[in-house]
């Protein structure tokens, strides 16, 4: 441009130096066996391996002494089936969540630029820098149905955990509070048998001393026999019910269990109505 009129323009040489864009290039690294890393890492869907099933499938030591209600919900969480799967069930989805994600956006750029050099009025710096991601323009949105086919799928193996662990817990109450009954109702009746056999007793010996006729003493006989076989099937039910508490709790059957009833069943006897 022209210089004023009686004015001379006086030009400085400015030296500038322009460094060349050096992209920085962010790849997904390969599978690798380190158990922590704060790096994005992709590998193939895992699935149960042999060794994951045994462990599952393996019996846990049983809790010694008493169980109450509390303890016999957090071992039943923390042994659940369903719950172990689903959580390895989370875990695959996000991989493949991951992998999704890496074919919707296959190639990223980082670039750092940084310019320096001299003006007439002194030196400059300038640093830039910009994130370039490469997306294909278009697969019939196939990669995005897919990325959110996979989101869905992680939310769903997160409910199905939770849901997991609300069963095991309803299904433990039930287990526990029929024990507690089925117990209750078998340790009631063995004090009931105690006073039959006393009674059979007193007829046998009434019998013989002629004070009772022999029908009575058959009565005698018939109630001693209904109680017997009632308290045989009362067993069998509290067997039952232990082992399908044992069967959430993940214990043997031949192991043997104690619980903690929450109730105390002595202050609900009937009371006789006047």
């Amino acid at each position: 441009q022209p210089a004023e009129a009686g004015k001379q323009l006086k030009v400085e040489a400015v030296e500038k130096t322009v460094e060349e864009p050096k992209p920085l290039k962010i790849a997904v690294p390969e599978k690798t066996n380190e158990k922590k890393t704060n790096k994005l890492i992709y590998s193939e869907p895992r699935t149960l391996n042999k060794s994951a099933l045994k462990k599952m499938d393996t019996m846990p030591q049983a809790p010694a002494g008493k169980l109450d209600v509390t303890d016999c919900i957090v071992r039943a969480v923390d042994v659940s089936l369903p719950k172990e799967i689903g959580q390895y069930r989370q875990k695959m989805y996000r991989w493949t969540l991951t992998k999704a994600i890496r074919d919707l956006f296959p190639e990223a750029t980082f670039y750092f630029i940084g310019e320096s050099g001299r003006l007439s009025n002194g030196k400059y710096q300038d640093r830039h820098y910009y994130f370039e991601v490469k997306q294909p323009m278009f697969r019939g949105f196939q990669l995005v149905n897919t990325v959110m086919q996979e989101k869905y799928n992680r939310r769903s193996a997160i409910e199905e955990v939770k849901k997991a662990v609300n069963e095991a817990i309803y299904e433990t109450l039930v287990s526990y509070f029929e024990l507690t009954r089925a117990d209750w109702v078998y340790k009631n009746h063995l004090e009931l048998k105690k006073q039959v056999d006393q009674l059979l007793e007193q007829s046998a010996s009434k019998k013989e001393k002629g004070i009772i006729s022999e029908i009575e003493y058959l009565n005698a006989q018939y109630l001693y026999a209904e109680v017997a076989s009632r308290l045989e099937n009362l067993y069998g039910e509290r067997e039952m019910a232990a082992v399908d508490l044992k069967k959430y709790l993940r214990i043997s059957p031949d192991e043997p269990i104690e619980i903690t009833p929450i109730y105390d069943y002595k202050s609900y006897q009937p009371q006789p109505i006047d």
